[in-house]
């Protein structure tokens, strides 16, 4: 969304304890300050809802917003600036669910019946799904595993590539075709791709090179013949026929 990538979990936590998931995964929980925003991220909650069962029918989810007693001011965790810029409470009515006070108790949630439209939690204890946010650069999104901004480049007869175009491409964004060194990155990143709606014939050039000849042109100190795109080892091993994967 923009330049916000966005991870939208469908099970429920308190909202101490999604906050403590998005900072774990190197994110916070999320902001919204345009209009723009607010209709992308219903339209992509809507989207997930319809496309995976384990989404279910969940209504509220946990935002990054909480109130501060000594200023009487909502704010972003994120950055810590006050809702001024833009906001969406339900009816337009700043603290709405407050019960005319609101107080550090109170959380912000997003209701998708409500048309997305925003709500204070009184109990923050209250286990609801919830959305993290990553802050990458434009066209990239954010990956839980490799835990890395990622370009995904297109997969049609247009846009497709040699693997020294690919390289090429990704170099002029100053970045390398992304590195995976085991099994467990790579179907992270499989199940990552499924997750935001890709094609699940497409295939992808990946940065890593099996049976490297001359390992005096590598630039890291390894003795093995199979590297990433950083160089460093890959714990895996691809056969001729690329059909599966297995640790190395």
């Amino acid at each position: 969304i923009q330049s916000i990538c966005v991870r939208i979990s469908p099970y429920p936590e308190t909202f101490q304890n999604a906050s403590s998931m998005c900072k774990a995964e190197g994110s916070s929980l999320m902001s919204i300050k345009s209009q723009l925003i607010q209709d992308a991220l219903l339209q992509k909650i809507g989207d997930y809802q319809a496309q995976y069962n384990y989404f279910g029918n969940a209504t509220s989810f946990w935002i990054g917003a909480e109130f501060l007693e000594n200023w009487g001011i909502w704010k972003w965790t994120y950055d810590d600036e006050s809702l001024h810029r833009f906001s969406h409470w339900w009816n337009n009515q700043e603290g709405f669910g407050c019960n005319g006070t609101c107080s550090k108790e109170h959380g912000l949630t997003l209701s998708t019946t409500k048309n997305g439209t925003w709500e204070a939690q009184g109990d923050r204890l209250l286990e609801l799904p919830y959305i993290c946010q990553f802050q990458c650069a434009e066209g990239y999104e954010w990956f839980l595993e490799p835990q890395r901004c990622l370009k995904v480049f297109p997969n049609d007869q247009f846009s497709a590539k040699t693997l020294p175009e690919a390289m090429y491409n990704c170099s002029k964004d100053n970045a390398r075709l992304a590195s995976i060194r085991n099994c467990d990155q790579l179907e992270a990143l499989r199940l990552g791709l499924i997750q935001m709606l890709r094609p699940n014939n497409a295939i992808y050039y990946l940065g890593a090179f099996a049976n490297i000849k001359d390992l005096s042109k590598i630039r890291r100190n390894v003795d093995q013949t199979n590297i990433d795109s950083l160089g460093y080892p890959v714990n895996l091993t691809l056969p001729n026929d690329l059909a599966f994967c297995q640790a190395g």
